[in-house]
């Protein structure tokens, strides 16, 4: 059976029980969940999950669960937080919650970082680059 004709199935049995039930379709965007869903279910994915950036925040917020972030900046959908990690470190976090794709940029010394070359590793790509004033990236737009 298909994936349509499965969650059709699904959503035709729950239909029958007379309660209202939300239907998430998770097929992961295998078979276009986008053109045909709607009439099926409430919710779907349209990718598989994103583990290994999901885990490397994880890693680090668990590692740091003492420690108080705060917001930086927060204007027009666009966030700036930063957090002070247990090693000295200071975790940035730059996001988007607009429907266009943004650049969002951000000074050190707004994350209280004082003068002198800094790492920086971007979760998402694994990529490793230096800085010594600003941190920025390209952030997609919200789903």
């Amino acid at each position: 059976m298909d994936a349509r004709a499965r969650y059709r199935a699904m959503h035709d049995a729950l239909v029958r029980t007379g309660r209202p039930i939300v239907l998430s379709i998770g097929e992961w965007g295998e078979n276009q969940p986008w053109l045909w869903a709607a009439g099926a279910g409430h919710l779907w994915r349209t990718t598989g999950d994103i583990s290994d950036s999901w885990s490397s925040m994880l890693s680090i917020f668990k590692q740091n669960v003492a420690l108080a972030g705060h917001v930086v900046r927060a204007s027009g959908g666009v966030h700036v937080l930063s957090r002070p990690l247990a090693n000295g470190d200071v975790a940035v976090a730059l996001f988007n919650e607009n429907t266009a794709a943004a650049t969002i940029s951000t000074d050190l010394r707004e994350v209280g970082l004082g003068a002198g070359t800094y790492s920086v590793r971007d979760l998402w790509t694994g990529a490793v680059d230096t800085t010594a004033s600003y941190v920025s990236a390209s952030a997609t737009a919200a789903p």
